[in-house]
């Protein structure tokens, strides 16, 4: 075989074999291996002039290259959140006590300092690009002025509303306020009606790990009110506070009305008129009765006792 046959057989060989190469090479291998990924695939619409989204491309029916892997869009820049991961989120009233940190600053795990929260010895403070735990300010509150303080402590458990509100952190033990109407909060914030006295002798006060925990309480004080007309007794008396205890006088009622109580006292015009309303110093309302002045309403009783002073107030029914 001539030299020049031998070559030309061979260039022959050469084109068919990349022809077959190239019939059997699929052009859509790349696309449909990043679908199999789970990436989104688009097709590129000539009606439509744009970018279409589709999950399983209708038999790959258009070329190629009117087929993409959807772009990733541009990822949002980083902005110190009020809930970070493993934290709940800030509550209304708190604040982190600057809003410098960077992303780098508060791995998982780790959140800023709150505004007015006090310092703690095991908090980290980034000085000269890097952490160090060495606060130098334990137990002030943090303000913007400090520098980064970051820790993996919780939240605390009230917020600063809460805690005005009057509530209590509680971590299990014997009830707290025996003798005392409360309000007890949940392990998820729930907060009960107002228990009564008796009540609260009920409560389980321990801590079990159950969602019923008792994790707050608040002690609901009883509001009071002026007495009325319907609370003086025939044979009550009264004195004012400014008199002090131990002295065994008092002033005896002239008449009980709607809107006062007129006392028998010819000195009241002289001594007692910052104690009462009207001019002539006799009268008090039913207000300067539960702000200046104690009753003793014993002798209505049958016998006369100078312990029995009380205040001129009783506690509301409404709740």
């Amino acid at each position: 075989m001539k030299p020049e046959t031998r070559t030309l057989i061979i260039n022959k060989l050469k084109t068919l074999i990349t022809e077959l190469e190239s019939e059997q090479h699929d052009p859509y291998a790349e696309i449909k291996e990043a679908q199999a990924a789970g990436k989104v695939i688009q097709c590129w619409s000539e009606i439509e002039r744009k970018w279409l989204e589709s999950e399983i491309p209708m038999g790959w029916c258009y070329p190629s290259e009117r087929y993409r892997i959807k772009p990733q869009e541009p990822e949002a820049p980083w902005t110190l959140s009020r809930q970070l991961p493993g934290f709940r989120a800030l509550a209304e009233g708190e604040e982190w006590h600057r809003s410098d940190f960077t992303r780098e600053m508060l791995p998982n795990g780790k959140r800023p300092s709150l505004l007015n929260e006090p310092a703690h010895k095991d908090d980290e403070i980034f000085i000269n690009q890097k952490w160090i735990t060495d606060a130098c300010d334990v137990g002030f509150p943090m303000q913007p002025k400090h520098l980064h303080t970051r820790t993996s402590r919780p939240l605390p458990l009230l917020t600063p509303a809460q805690v005005a509100e009057g509530w209590i952190e509680w971590k299990g033990g014997e009830n707290p306020a025996p003798g005392k109407r409360v309000q007890v909060m949940g392990k998820f914030n729930e907060v009960s009606r107002i228990i009564n006295e008796e009540e609260s002798k009920l409560l389980y006060w321990g801590h079990r790990g159950w969602n019923s925990d008792i994790i707050a309480y608040r002690i609901i004080e009883p509001k009071l009110i002026p007495l009325g007309p319907e609370d003086v007794p025939p044979g009550s008396v009264f004195r004012p506070i400014s008199w002090g205890d131990g002295i065994d006088t008092y002033i005896t009622v002239a008449s009980v009305r709607k809107m006062a109580v007129c006392m028998n006292c010819i000195d009241c015009i002289e001594f007692h008129k910052d104690e009462c309303d009207q001019a002539n110093g006799t009268a008090a309302s039913w207000l300067v009765l539960m702000n200046k002045w104690k009753i003793n309403r014993s002798l209505s009783l049958g016998k006369w006792d100078a312990n029995a002073w009380e205040p001129c107030s009783k506690e509301s029914t409404e709740s």
